[in-house]
């Protein structure tokens, strides 16, 4: 009668998850997909404050460009002819048509002055040569060349910008129209389209495939360690749907609190399985163990399992959830969401599978393991036999590698963590090679309480004076002022040598529509904007460079306020700053994954010592990425924060089954290791395994930022299956007055009157850890 009252309640509980599968994939299927890399900005940062400033004031668009990239056959005629620039200046105007366009640059439409004899003409260089104004070579002209023209006149580019709030339909829809336009106008040269714009139409594709992959792959891996550990092929389905529910439930709570996909979302599936698989995969080898017990009987077998993993199940559940929790504080909203997301996300699938075991089992045949699941003597023998050595060298190896950790390597570059072998990334590394660089930088110099200032000869003379002397430096791409545009004759040389003079030239630009000086100079003529395009510099290079300018703009202009934006600034100073918050946020996690496992233990004590072996990851970790002269991105720096709850899962089945352990063994001599080891290795083998496996997905991404993600969550599991399996229950067997036992009295201790100095330091020794 009770047997058929669990199966009806079986029944129920298969039937409600299918049910709510179901409507969490009709909510799933319209998540959106987006990529920035502004979504790595922290909010209310000062850089982003006074970008946002910077934009305002120089009527500058927040959207990104796409950058059209036409390039000629070498020795053929290049762009700078007039029948070039005049077709230049057609296709210009035909993307400008389009409704999905606000504005676009080039060399065919772009605004500048010439001098003949007394008189001075604005006009685009169309114009300009038509009223019999010599444009020269252009190539030498600062405002043309390189960040439109290349200086082997190979190479021109189409800044094309986009309206602010098109959707990622119609910003594909646009990079196919100006490839078609493009094409038409130039037959025969190759186009090629790049920039900022175009590098996150494009990835915002790949990401929506490799969410399909990571749920596909997650999936293949998954039966791969089933059917490794197990016999045959019905435990399959078993696992399958529990891990389908699982993923379901957790990307429809995703759906309902209105997340999108992006870089660190997608990987949203992988960790859902990883969770639900090493708990299942945990309790359905100690279900094999009793796999000839009558149907009669598995029930209270059953039960009695479940009853005994019941707490290590949900303490790992939560120690995983906590090492992503900790990331809700992070002042990123991308991390935040993320921690939040994922953190919910594990404890839906360990509730889903935890639901699930029992439903399934008492309706469905157990499984059966293979034979070497069960057979772990040797290996127990081993540990306990080479324990004296076995536990100083663990130490030393965890000490050594987290010194080596202490030359971290802080030179990652803006574009390093996209895809190479895309087109877009492609054709943004050619453009920056022949194009004057795509890390954006920008320079504000004025006061507000200074008077016109820039409509002074003498600060137009020294901005053309400093602006010169930075091109002579390779590795700043291209510079463009306000004493370019008001400049005139070869190289910009020559500038108005009266305020009357200043005030003509702007007249006749402001005749111009859309007017190019509204980008450079401000309304009250108080400030000045210096656009700079820097190489995709490593961050120390680029934070170095970007203080020398700064430092030549003090310099020059000792009275006026220097302040920087653009790319090239933000990004390297937050990125360094944000990976130490996510690095420090290691500790927020340890203390609250020591409360919990203190307050379910009972024992501050035996909360001190999980963490023991739990500082092998971040060691290696640390040592790895040093090592290996990784450079550090928040990408990588949140790895120290979630493989620490990852790591705690193997410690707490080892400290639970020892408690179980010793509660049933009164009168033991020791601290059962030997049973121990025996019974936990392959348990914990296959949770690391299934993590192994799941983790191991993410070296097939298309980003090298979850490649390497990737790489360094199986450099953690692997350091914290050695702390686990063979650190921790070496220094146990070696030193076992680090937990507080009793001989004979299970897990109790009383008071000690009379200990030996060594034994003492031993007992306190996980304090001072």
């Amino acid at each position: 009668m009770k047997l058929t009252i669990f199966r009806r309640i079986a029944l129920a509980c298969i039937a409600l998850s299918v049910i709510a599968s179901i409507w969490a994939i009709s909510r799933a299927l319209h998540i959106p997909t987006e990529y920035s890399m502004s979504q790595f900005f922290p909010e209310h940062h000062p850089l982003l404050t006074w970008e946002t400033k910077t934009k305002k004031l120089f009527k500058l668009s927040e959207a990104a460009p796409h950058i059209v990239l036409l390039s000629k056959k070498r020795g053929g005629s290049g762009w700078g002819s007039d029948k070039s620039i005049a077709k230049l200046g057609q296709l210009s105007q035909s993307i400008e048509r389009l409704k999905s366009v606000k504005s676009v640059i080039s060399l065919g439409n772009i605004r500048s002055a010439k001098e003949k004899k007394d008189s001075i003409m604005v006009g685009s260089l169309e114009e300009l040569s038509k009223s019999g104004f010599d444009i020269g070579a252009v190539t030498s002209d600062p405002l043309l060349s390189p960040h439109l023209l290349s200086k082997n006149s190979q190479h021109t580019a189409l800044f094309v910008l986009p309206r602010p709030d098109l959707l990622q339909s119609q910003h594909v829809r646009l990079k196919a129209q100006l490839e078609h336009l493009s094409k038409k106008a130039f037959p025969g040269v190759r186009v090629q389209i790049g920039g900022p714009a175009a590098i996150r139409t494009q990835l915002v594709e790949v990401l929506s495939k490799e969410i399909m992959l990571y749920l596909a792959l997650s999936l293949i891996a998954a039966m791969l360690v089933i059917k490794t550990m197990f016999l045959g092929w019905f435990v399959v389905p078993q696992v399958l749907f529990m891990l389908l529910v699982a993923n379901s439930l957790s990307l429809g709570f995703m759906s309902l609190l209105g997340f999108s996909f992006n870089i660190l979302s997608s990987t949203v599936p992988i960790l859902v399985t990883i969770c639900c698989l090493s708990i299942s995969t945990h309790t359905l080898i100690r279900l094999s163990s009793l796999k000839s017990i009558s149907m009669r009987w598995r029930l209270k077998g059953l039960i009695a399992i479940l009853n005994e993993l019941s707490v290590p199940h949900a303490l790992t559940a939560l120690t995983t959830s906590v090492g992503f929790i900790t990331l809700v504080t992070s002042s990123v909203p991308l991390i935040s969401n993320y921690g939040l997301l994922v953190g919910v996300g594990v404890l839906i699938s360990a509730a889903v599978t935890l639901t699930l075991i029992p439903s399934i089992f008492v309706l469905t045949p157990w499984p059966k393991a293979r034979s070497f699941v069960h057979d772990t003597s040797g290996f127990a023998q081993w540990l306990i036999n080479h324990r004296r050595w076995l536990a100083p060298t663990g130490a030393a190896v965890v000490l050594t590698m987290a010194l080596i950790g202490t030359g971290l390597h802080w030179t990652a570059k803006l574009f390093d963590d996209l895809p190479t072998h895309h087109s877009a990334r492609k054709t943004t590394d050619l453009i920056a090679h022949n194009l004057g660089g795509v890390a954006s930088l920008d320079f504000t110099v004025g006061h507000a309480k200074a008077g016109d200032t820039w409509k002074q000869p003498e600060n137009l003379e020294r901005l053309r004076r400093v602006t010169k002397n930075w091109r002579e430096n390779k590795k700043i791409g291209s510079v463009t002022s306000l004493a370019d545009f008001l400049g005139t004759g070869e190289g910009r040389q020559h500038l108005p040598k009266s305020k009357k003079s200043i005030a003509e030239m702007q007249f006749l630009y402001a005749m111009s529509s859309p007017n190019p000086l509204n980008q450079y100079l401000s309304p009250d003529d108080k400030w000045t904007r210096i656009a700079v395009r820097l190489d995709d510099l490593p961050a120390d290079e680029n934070k170095a460079i970007i203080a020398k300018m700064r430092g030549d703009l003090k310099k020059t202009f000792p009275e006026l306020k220097v302040q920087t934006s653009g790319l090239a600034a933000i990004v390297p100073v937050v990125n360094e700053q944000l990976s130490r918050q996510l690095m420090l946020g290691f500790f927020a996690a340890l203390f609250w994954i020591v409360v919990l496992m203190a307050i379910t233990f009972r024992s501050i004590r035996w909360a001190l010592v999980a963490v023991i072996p739990n500082l092998a990851p971040p060691a290696f970790l640390l040592g790895s990425l040093a090592l290996l002269n990784v450079p550090i991105k928040p990408g990588i720096a949140l790895i120290f924060s979630i493989s620490l709850g990852i790591a705690f899962d193997n410690t707490i089945y080892i400290l639970q089954r020892l408690r179980h352990l010793l509660k049933s063994h009164k009168d033991t001599e020791t601290l059962p290791i030997f049973d121990l080891m025996r019974s936990e290795t392959v348990p914990c083998l296959v949770s690391s395994l299934s993590l192994w496996v799941g983790f191991s997905i993410f070296l097939f991404s298309a980003f090298p930022m979850n490649s390497l993600f990737g790489t360094f969550m199986l450099i953690s599991i692997a350091s914290g299956l050695f702390g686990d399996l063979i650190w921790l229950p070496a220094m146990l067997k070696q030193w076992p007055s680090l937990l507080p036992y009793t001989r004979h009295q299970g897990v109790s201790m009383p008071a000690k009157t009379h200990e030996v100095p060594l034994q003492k330091a031993i007992r306190m020794s996980p304090y001072l850890i």
